[in-house]
């Protein structure tokens, strides 16, 4: 019995949530800002690899657009070349941006994009912005999202 109790114990410690310090927690947020911007800085590539580079290559990747689940990474990606191929640049700013930090290793971004988007006959695009929620997670070292939605804005009332 106490042999049950030692382990019982020590599975619900290693299931506890991780402790993370307020220093942490700003690096964490931080971190997840900059990955956001290189999430447009991977938009004005107009490239499919370029786009797809800050998400996981696990195959565990979910993107939602518009009611549509992307089966997978390489959907993804030719569903934006095709987008892509059509524009002549692509970029833009996020405000407000919002990051809620799950641990150490995960956290969630919420931001809405004003975009600077011109397609290839020279006419606006986005013109009411999108909304993108992004969840991270370090893998290897490095921030990949794992999970995003993506909404178009609304025009302003």
């Amino acid at each position: 019995m106490r042999s049950l109790v030692c382990v019982l114990i020590l599975l619900a410690a290693a299931c506890a949530p991780a402790e993370i310090t307020d220093a942490q927690r700003t690096a964490v947020a931080s971190e997840i800002m900059d990955a956001a911007n290189d999430f447009v800085a991977g938009l004005a590539t107009l490239d499919g690899d370029g786009f797809i580079a800050p998400f996981t290559d696990a195959g565990d990747l979910v993107y939602v657009d518009a009611g549509r689940i992307y089966a997978d990474r390489e959907a993804l990606k030719n569903a934006f070349a095709g987008f892509a191929s059509r524009q002549e640049r692509m970029g833009g700013t996020w405000d407000p941006a919002h990051v809620t930090v799950l641990g150490p290793d995960g956290a969630a971004f919420t931001g809405v994009f004003h975009a600077d988007v011109v397609d290839t006959a020279g006419v606006a695009q986005w013109t009411n912005g999108k909304i993108w929620t992004f969840v991270y997670q370090r893998r290897d070292g490095e921030w990949k999202i794992v999970q995003a939605h993506e909404s178009n804005g609304r025009a302003p009332s």
